[in-house]
């Protein structure tokens, strides 16, 4: 997969509007491990089910063996209330979850803003 340092310019398929990268992690680079509140991750698996930018073919994870059924193949846009976009890819959901990684705080009150509206 395509990998991107957490907050960098989004450029990976062009949407016409500025966002940051958070969660295009690599097997070369560490990240961020952490609690993420169930509140936050519920949302991101919710938004997960339905991608942005969704693509014909699927990601594995490159932390794991085998490979993730249903992610890889989209992205999760999310705008902050300070209108930050983040661009996400669907398998942040399993980072998370199997692997403990912890977004960037600005990402997760990003989250929860858009959860809450």
């Amino acid at each position: 997969m395509t990998e991107f340092a957490d907050l960098s310019p989004y450029t990976y398929l062009g949407s016409g509007r500025a966002m940051r990268n958070v969660g295009w992690l690599g097997p070369d680079s560490g990240f961020p491990a952490g609690p993420v509140d169930d509140v936050v991750l519920e949302q991101l698996a919710r938004w997960a089910r339905e991608p942005a930018n969704l693509t014909r073919g699927r990601h594995g994870c490159e932390f794991c063996p085998g490979p993730v059924a249903a992610l890889g193949n989209g992205e999760i846009h999310v705008t902050g209330a300070d209108g930050t976009t983040y661009a996400a890819p669907t398998l942040l959901v399993h980072y998370i979850e199997v692997h403990g990684y912890r977004p960037p705080d600005e990402f997760l009150a990003a989250v929860r803003h858009a959860a809450t509206g």
